[in-house]
């Protein structure tokens, strides 16, 4: 299941999100496309490890900000510690079209 493309986040309702199989083909209906960017970097990760049921990823506010500033992760609650030496960056390129 993924969100479609062109929903936002804040109008996302669980009927809205659209069955695809690993090849990107679309199971159920919907009056929007496909999210491909999403698609593409689920199905990598579902690819490489199919002992996974699914991968999900949310976009909270938190994490948001975090991500939109130049620093490292500073791990200062106890929960956090569990991602000590355990998280990876990568510089934005833009969304994400194309599987190369």
């Amino acid at each position: 299941m993924i969100n479609p493309f062109g929903v936002r986040y804040d109008e996302l309702r669980a009927s809205d999100l659209m069955r695809i199989d690993i090849d990107c083909n679309q199971i159920s209906e919907s009056d929007w496309p496909v999210n491909r960017a999403g698609y593409l970097i689920h199905s990598a990760i579902n690819k490489g490890r199919p002992d996974l049921h699914f991968v999900l990823h949310t976009h909270e506010p938190y994490s948001q900000s975090l991500c939109a500033t130049n620093s490292e992760v500073i791990l200062v609650t106890q929960e956090g510690c569990q991602f000590f030496e355990r998280v990876g960056y990568h510089d934005f390129e833009g969304i994400l079209l194309d599987g190369s």
